[in-house]
């Protein structure tokens, strides 16, 4: 398990001070401020998510035109089912970095196969058996040092302790495990109402993995629509320049459906030299009731970037440990918000037979995820930071509220309640001229 300490930490500083600059460079080329780019994408992922029904409906329809094969899965454990599905004649598979697929546990159905990681961070952090501590930048917190220890360790290759030495050696196995897959899963930035599924990525492994195996299975959840494939550039550009600072991601994939070709007597086959089979997996878990909620809503335009990690100081002291199921206040809303809606599809039995927040954790750590939103200092950084502007501050903020009016608060927190309920102030039964022995914050 990496440690981490304040080495550490300096790293991962170093990394968001870099994608800071490189970000205020790549407004530049915009040519519009921060505030002007952020009104334009903002409107333009929005309007995507305007009657959502009748865009899903729209999407089904040409995704079948175009050759896609659609399934749709109303929670994680129908995606797994599904996904475990399409799998059973698979032998060797491939993945890209997939959001979704950390959501629904992936691993549960792949781990009975032999699946490969391909996105180099996420090969990294599996080879160091680490959990990844970004959406973007997985492996951000594991120094060159230790990869190359591990590769002695597990290949019997000694290397110099490069970061470009070592990129080239593990990048030459993750591709051959790609030539030799007969499966690969991607997630998916976006989709459109015509059809087509967006790819954005700086490596080339989601290209190789979503064109070489011969079937291409997509995970992705149904928030991700947007209004077409003009606007999925610009997504793509606008994930790229908050989420690390670059003007535009390498490559932008827009695929929207099996490989084909006339060139035999005009006779059209699927099938050529990319993939035989699209399958997209659309999972709802949860966000069609995310949609109805006037508060949280805006949760569903996020756009993965990662920015609101870069500069939360929370995240930067304690790291992967701040989160729930994922990482940082994002995630940690998303689970909150899943758990509730859990207990709402509850009887009350099964309600009083569990300890609500504690027994519904996704990780199974006790009130693990109470605890972390009262880590969140409420500065405000990660709602600054968004190129969505979602208000994830404001969100947590009105979800240590709730907590605490279930009684889930800090300890400290509830006696404060508890002693201003009694006394009308937080420090007791005192005199005027009393020193409070305790101060308390919020």
């Amino acid at each position: 398990m990496q440690e981490f300490n304040q080495e550490t930490k300096d790293q991962i500083r170093k990394a968001t001070l870099n994608i800071k600059r490189a970000k205020e460079d790549s407004l530049k080329r915009v040519g519009l401020s921060e505030a002007e780019y952020k009104k334009k994408i903002q409107e333009m992922r929005r309007r995507g998510l305007n009657n959502v029904e009748a865009s899903l409906e729209e999407a089904r329809e040409n995704f079948e035109k175009n050759g896609v094969i659609l399934h749709e899965a109303g929670n994680e454990e129908s995606a797994r089912e599904i996904i475990k599905n399409l799998l059973t004649d698979s032998k060797k598979i491939v993945k890209s970095k997939t959001n979704t697929g950390h959501e629904i546990e992936l691993e549960k159905v792949t781990k009975d196969f032999e699946c490969s990681e391909t996105d180099l961070g996420d090969f990294v952090a599996d080879l160091m058996k680490e959990d990844g501590i970004h959406y973007v930048l997985p492996a951000l917190h594991i120094k060159s040092g230790e990869i190359a220890k591990k590769i002695q360790e597990k290949f019997g290759d000694e290397i110099d302790d490069d970061p470009e030495k070592i990129t080239r050696y593990l990048c030459d196995i993750i591709r051959k495990n790609i030539l030799e897959a007969d499966t690969g899963i991607t997630g998916a930035n976006f989709f459109t109402k015509n059809g087509e599924i967006i790819l954005l990525e700086n490596e080339g492994n989601i290209s190789l993995v979503s064109r070489l195996p011969q079937k291409h299975i997509v995970v992705c959840g149904i928030n991700k629509l947007i209004e077409n494939a003009s606007d999925a550039i610009e997504l793509s550009r606008a994930a790229a320049i908050f989420g690390t600072g670059q003007f535009c991601p390498q490559y932008v994939s827009v695929i929207s459906g099996p490989s084909k070709t006339a060139d035999i007597s005009s006779h059209l086959v699927e099938g050529a030299q990319g993939a035989r089979e699209v399958h997209l997996v659309l999972i709802d878990g949860g966000r069609t009731e995310l949609m109805k909620n006037d508060f949280y809503r805006d949760l569903n335009a996020c756009i993965g970037c990662g920015a609101c990690l870069n500069f939360c100081p929370s995240f930067n002291e304690l790291g992967k440990e701040y989160g729930g199921k994922s990482v940082g206040i994002k995630g940690m809303i998303s689970d909150y918000l899943k758990m509730v809606n859990q207990e709402k599809n509850l009887s009350q039995q099964e309600l009083d037979s569990r300890r609500s927040l504690s027994d519904l954790r996704a990780d199974g750590n006790d009130s693990k995820l109470a605890k972390n939103f009262f880590k969140c200092i409420l500065c405000g950084t990660c709602t600054e930071n968004c190129p969505m502007g979602i208000d994830l501050s404001g969100m947590s903020r009105k979800i240590r509220e709730e907590l605490n009016k279930k009684g889930k608060g800090l300890p400290e927190t509830q006696k404060m309640l508890e002693t201003i309920e009694k006394y009308g102030n937080p420090f007791g039964e005192k005199k005027k001229t009393d020193k409070p022995d305790k101060l308390y914050c919020c």
